[in-house]
């Protein structure tokens, strides 16, 4: 019964965020910034019709992601063989963590991940997506706090990171 209920509390409060005019899983207009401020039990509404609609549009979230390497992993087979500035993207790696920062520099998107005590910067850019379009609707959803799963290949920021 409880499950039901909150099923149905879901439903509507999905169906509320559309109603309003929002943007999906960009929570009625507001950025990012907006939304972290607002009250948390209203903010907790917004992610969870984020969520819901997510789940509608794409179907099922995974419950568990296949990486390659854990974060220390990476870290230690990754930390002093890279240079700064240097990319191999002959190597792809796939790696899990908890957004713990995220920053937009045009078209490019950094996001720190942490898991067990160890944090790695994440990279994004639109020029490694078919479209704009194509990169927003995969990064636009994504908010600190959530666990994400990434793919790409592996490098070093010119600062090193």
């Amino acid at each position: 019964e409880r499950d039901r209920q909150l099923k149905k509390q879901q439903q509507q409060i999905a169906a509320q965020a559309r109603a309003g005019g929002g943007s999906g899983a960009a929570g009625q207009g507001k950025n990012k910034q907006e939304e972290e401020d607002l009250d948390p039990s209203r903010y907790l509404e917004m992610r969870m019709a984020a969520i819901a609609d997510l789940k509608e549009k794409r179907g099922p979230l995974p419950h568990s992601y296949n990486y390659t390497l854990t974060l220390s992993e990476y870290r230690s087979k990754y930390d002093g063989w890279l240079a700064d500035g240097e990319h191999v993207p002959e190597t792809t790696e796939r790696v899990a963590g908890r957004v713990m920062l995220i920053r937009e520099q045009g078209r490019l998107i950094f996001f720190e991940l942490r898991g067990n005590g160890v944090h790695l910067q994440v990279m994004a850019s639109e020029s490694n997506f078919a479209s704009p379009a194509a990169f927003r609707a995969a990064t636009d959803p994504i908010r600190r706090g959530d666990v994400i799963g990434v793919e790409g290949f592996p490098g070093s920021s010119k600062k090193g990171e």
